[in-house]
């Protein structure tokens, strides 16, 4: 069943096209059940008339504490976003802990208050976990949770198997802050006194917006790869191609110097406060002033639009400046570098 040699630990860590081979090849050949398939940030769960939304993630990250947030606030706010992914809200947390042998216990006290406070403002009760401490670990910490919420959504269910040719992209804010402020603070380069991660619960925020219009199709918060790394799984989940107009991108001006200056590519980059949001045909624009005017993303954009796929190679195209190119996903490891093709105007 294993395909030994195709992926490797540090790769399905970081790498978001080894972590589709890896999901390809050992999970799903292995547990090929529908909603395994999705591919969703979260599952659901039918129990009756009452369906529920489940997810899990771990949470590891390099300084513990960085400017706008801390790994406590990370893992509740990331479980509340994937939970919105599905329209329901985090109503019951389970958490565990991975200590490292070194650790100091009074950053484990201020993560541990950082969860409760986060979790109060989410609505969220811890109802159960677990804790280890691992040899080979210092002074780190592994945070994992599993949340839960009933879905609330009004009207068809969100998810990328209702997505079409035609439907628009919409992005609730600017993109990139979050890597560029924990890199900073990580390596000491000063971009974090004026760069902070845009870390929160987004649902706390447009929660209602998500359940009650029937214009939305899906949604993702754009982490691990970035708003390009939800635009490829959009693509492979859907076979349609995805058109990105990247002039349209909001990106703050010191995000964008800062990346220029470390040589990354900000669509790549992971964000925690940020949403990708698939629409109707025709309705970006009014979801775009309603989310501007009503939950006060001054910075959310109409970014793109789903079109139909010329070849195996055509699913994401960008478009800048006039010129359209292709990326194709890397297997590469951090931030992945694309191989870029010019496709004839």
């Amino acid at each position: 069943m294993s395909n030994a040699g195709s992926w490797t630990a540090r790769g399905v860590g970081e790498g978001v096209g080894a972590f589709d081979r890896f999901f390809a090849e050992e999970l799903l050949a292995r547990f090929p059940s529908p909603e395994l398939g999705r591919r969703s940030d979260a599952a659901r769960l039918g129990f009756g008339s009452l369906v529920l939304a489940v997810t899990c993630d771990a949470f590891t990250v390099d300084p513990l504490f960085f400017p706008g947030g801390d790994i406590g606030t990370l893992a509740v706010c990331g479980t509340a976003n994937d939970l919105l992914t599905e329209g329901a809200r985090p109503e019951w947390l389970l958490m565990s802990l991975v200590l490292g042998e070194e650790i100091d216990p009074l950053v484990v006290g201020r993560v541990l208050d950082s969860v409760h406070e986060q979790a109060s403002r989410s609505g969220a009760v811890l109802v159960g976990g677990d804790t280890k401490a691992m040899k080979g670990l210092r002074s780190e910490l592994i945070v994992t949770m599993t949340g839960m919420g009933v879905v609330r959504r009004e009207g068809p269910a969100l998810g990328f198997e209702t997505v079409g040719p035609g439907d628009e992209l919409v992005v609730t804010g600017p993109i990139a802050a979050h890597s560029v402020a924990v890199l900073s603070a990580r390596e000491g380069l000063g971009f974090e006194k004026v760069i902070s991660s845009d870390c929160r619960d987004v649902g706390l925020s447009i929660g209602p917006l998500v359940r009650g219009s029937p214009s939305i199709h899906a949604l993702r918060d754009a982490t691990r790869g970035g708003l390009l790394g939800v635009l490829h799984e959009l693509a492979n989940a859907t076979g349609m191609a995805v058109e990105l107009d990247v002039d349209a991108v909001p990106v703050a001006r010191e995000v964008t110097m800062a990346a220029e200056m470390l040589g990354l590519d900000p669509l790549e980059l992971t964000n925690e406060g940020c949403f990708v949001i698939v629409v109707e045909a025709g309705t970006a624009r009014r979801l775009v002033a309603e989310l501007k005017e009503a939950y006060a993303f001054a910075d959310a954009a109409a970014v793109g639009r789903i079109c139909e796929a010329t070849g195996p190679l055509d699913r994401v195209r960008l478009r800048q400046d006039g010129d359209v190119r292709v990326s194709v996903r890397s297997l590469s490891l951090g931030v992945p570098r694309l191989c870029l093709v010019i496709l004839p105007p």
